[in-house]
């Protein structure tokens, strides 16, 4: 029980000071590279050009996740890093893509104030809670993927489960690529900017710092919380679905406006930290930093575009997880590796000394 304890805090810690940094880093150097190397003087061509090029992205891994699950096997543990690092990467750049796209068109064309930020919002949440999808809002650090055990590394679920292969199939990819993923941005980009203009202090430093750490006490609030309210899911799965809906509905809303504040609050001190410096080069670092530091600590698909899921799914209130089991889930996978050393090692050595045996055997002279 007491280690249980200890392991549940130690990945909270994670997930506050180290795995939700390096993944704001990854996205706050993502979306500024982008807006400094595409189209820089042209803000509305830039805008559509990032959506167009996630749009892309984000399709063809609907349709190529079968190929590759088929044929990039975890035996082959080379190939199958490189490939799976090399496409978590390139899916983790097209969600960047899309939400920068998206974001930037919205302010060109509907400006920055609280009243449109409020209509954003509303249209956003109205929108996903209609097509049961508001959990789809979920990001560090209220929704974590861990690396390992990754039988299914390049499976991309889609909306509806229509048929692959079918005109409804592709159908379902861009609904879910083009309608869901945009009111995602809405409901993000509308909190966002209502904490933009209702916090006081113009100053960016003071800014980041207060949203920053408003952001952390409600994560570590939700985080002590989470396992309560999973257990009271997953009871109301089976006796009452439709209100274990509206229950995860409402605790997804405040796991969002923790991590928007959480992500707001970095976002802005970042920032203020590269002021000064050339940003081709601390961008660049950011970046390296924040998705070469997330792949050594194997949480790098937590910035990979998933797919879609609808609320009220998961029986036992898997939606409402706050922390990754990270010290379990690793420590399991450390275990079995060395199981699976051993194992190799007295298999090699069991065979060499029945070799040896039979090497004697064969010198014994017949009489």
């Amino acid at each position: 029980m007491v280690s249980t304890v200890i392991e549940h805090i130690v990945d909270a810690l994670f997930v506050v000071f180290i795995f939700s940094p390096l993944v704001v880093c990854y996205w706050n150097s993502t979306w500024n590279l982008i807006g400094l190397y595409l189209l820089p003087s042209n803000k509305i061509a830039s805008g559509w050009i990032s959506v167009a090029i996630s749009i892309v992205l984000m399709v063809a891994s609907f349709f190529t996740q079968d190929v590759l699950n088929k044929y990039v096997k975890k035996e082959k543990y080379v190939s199958f890093y490189l490939v799976s690092r090399l496409f978590t990467y390139v899916m983790s750049f097209s969600q960047v893509s899309n939400w920068r796209g998206i974001w930037e068109l919205l302010n060109l064309y509907i400006g920055i104030t609280i009243p449109g930020s409020l209509t954003i919002l509303g249209i956003g949440t109205v929108g996903l809670i209609a097509l049961r999808s508001y959990r789809n809002v979920l990001t560090p650090p209220g929704a974590w993927v861990l690396d390992v055990d990754t039988d299914n590394h390049f499976t991309i679920i889609h909306l509806f489960g229509t048929k692959k292969g079918s005109v409804l199939y592709v159908i379902d990819v861009l609904f879910g690529v083009v309608v869901v993923s945009t009111l995602v941005v809405l409901v993000w980009r509308g909190q966002w900017m209502v904490l933009q203009l209702s916090i006081s202090p113009n100053n960016d430093l003071w800014r980041g710092i207060i949203v920053f750490s408003v952001g952390n006490v409600l994560v570590v609030t939700l985080i002590v919380t989470q396992f309560p309210a999973r257990k009271l899911a997953g009871h109301l799965h089976t006796t009452h679905p439709l209100l274990q809906i509206v229950f995860e509905d409402a605790c997804v809303l405040l796991v969002c406006f923790s991590a928007v504040c959480y992500w707001h609050g970095l976002w802005a001190l970042l920032d203020v930290m590269v002021i000064g410096y050339d940003p081709n080069l601390t961008q660049w670092l950011l970046h390296a930093l924040g998705f070469g530091g997330l792949m050594l600590l194997r949480v790098c698909r937590s910035l990979q575009f998933m797919g879609y899921n609808f609320d009220g799914e998961y029986p036992e209130g898997i939606g409402l997880v706050q922390t990754p089991s990270y010290c379990n889930t690793i420590l399991a996978s450390l275990c079995r590796r060395e199981a699976l050393s051993d194992a190799i090692r007295l298999t090699a050595s069991t065979r060499t000394v029945y070799v040896e045996v039979e090497s004697q055997h064969k010198q014994i002279p017949v009489s």
